[in-house]
């Protein structure tokens, strides 16, 4: 909600703007022209949004294939598959081609593609404050509620990593709290130095003097964290299903690996730990790729696919008065 982006966001109450239900958003958005929904949650308020005046344009940015975050018969499931064909004309966009693909192959409705973002305000390259004396710095996110994000297996390999590429190697951990890990594992929770949750300030300052970020998620439908990791200097490692490919050249700046198999992340981080050439070639390549993307070039591609999609349903191209505040968004910030 709103507090949580406070948390992460200096400029929250500028870039985002709070309601309280139905008819207060109706009143909030009543000159508005497109109104986006970024949760499967809020799609069905836009869409009565949407039977109640007929004069803009509704949406949904799909962050990520949400039927795959529940077990098949619970009903959030059934909602986020109802989700993409629940605004009869409804725009759906999403960030990586993988995930365009995917909704339209299992729902047979169309997702336009729009440009992903990265805020080089906070992510980049600076001065790499290293205090590791030589070692390589492993960075691993570990999130117990999110079991397609493999949490336990982060955890295992860290923990291997320490321990068999010992004294080459520092490994750290981020993305929950001590106590959560404690519950989550018990017996690791105390063997694996961890962070706990970040600001997006700090996760960019660990990204800043770390060498390699791992991502063993079984899937990645975009996988923000790594390509913050690259702009940042780091070389990622991570799954090859899903929209890596948007950013993740193997070889070339990245390792791309199946995620199945623990052996093949260990021996990825084995081979940038002894090679140290082909780690810092793939840092390199890493910050060339990230500097492609920018909040401003994601902006403009979703404008242009707005302006198109209401020039094909015969409105009027879409303008933005200098005193008009965003768009309102029904959900999440993306």
């Amino acid at each position: 909600g709103l507090e949580n982006a406070r948390r992460q966001y200096a400029d929250a109450d500028e870039m985002f703007v709070g309601f309280d239900g139905e008819e207060d958003l109706h009143a909030r958005t009543a000159d508005r022209d497109v109104i986006v929904a970024t949760h499967f949650g809020t799609v069905a308020l836009v869409r009565r949004l949407r039977e109640r005046r007929d004069d803009f344009l509704p949406a949904y940015y799909v962050q990520d294939y949400e039927p795959f975050f529940f077990d098949p018969g619970a009903s959030e499931s059934r909602e986020a598959i109802d989700s993409y064909r629940a605004i009869p004309d409804g725009l759906l966009f999403a960030k990586t081609g993988w995930l365009c693909d995917l909704i339209g192959r299992l729902h047979d409705v169309p997702v336009a593609k729009v440009e992903p973002s990265l805020d080089h305000q906070v992510f980049r390259a600076g001065s790499r404050r290293r205090k590791n004396r030589g070692r390589v710095r492993v960075v691993g996110m570990v999130r117990p509620r999110t079991g397609r994000r493999q949490p336990l297996a982060t955890l295992r390999l860290l923990d291997r990593i320490q321990t068999e590429l010992a004294p080459n190697v520092e490994v750290l951990a981020f993305g929950c709290r001590q106590r959560e890990l404690r519950r989550f594992a018990p017996q690791r929770a105390g063997r694996v130095e961890n962070l706990g949750v970040l600001t997006r300030a700090e996760v960019a300052d660990v990204l800043g003097v770390a060498d390699v970020f791992l991502d063993v998620s079984s899937y990645q439908a975009f996988g923000r964290t790594a390509l913050e990791a690259m702009a940042c200097g780091c070389a990622p490692i991570v799954p090859r299903v899903g929209g890596t490919s948007e950013y993740a050249v193997h070889g070339e700046n990245a390792y791309v690996i199946d995620t199945t198999s623990e052996e093949a992340a260990f021996e990825a981080v084995s081979d940038l730990v002894a090679d140290r050439e082909r780690l810092h070639r793939l840092q390199a390549e890493a910050v060339l790729t990230a500097e492609r993307f920018s909040v401003m070039r994601a902006a403009v591609s979703e404008y242009v696919t707005f302006a198109a999609e209401y020039a094909g349903r015969g409105r009027h191209v879409l303008t933005v008065p200098e005193d008009r505040r965003p768009a309102a968004s029904s959900g999440r910030p993306a």
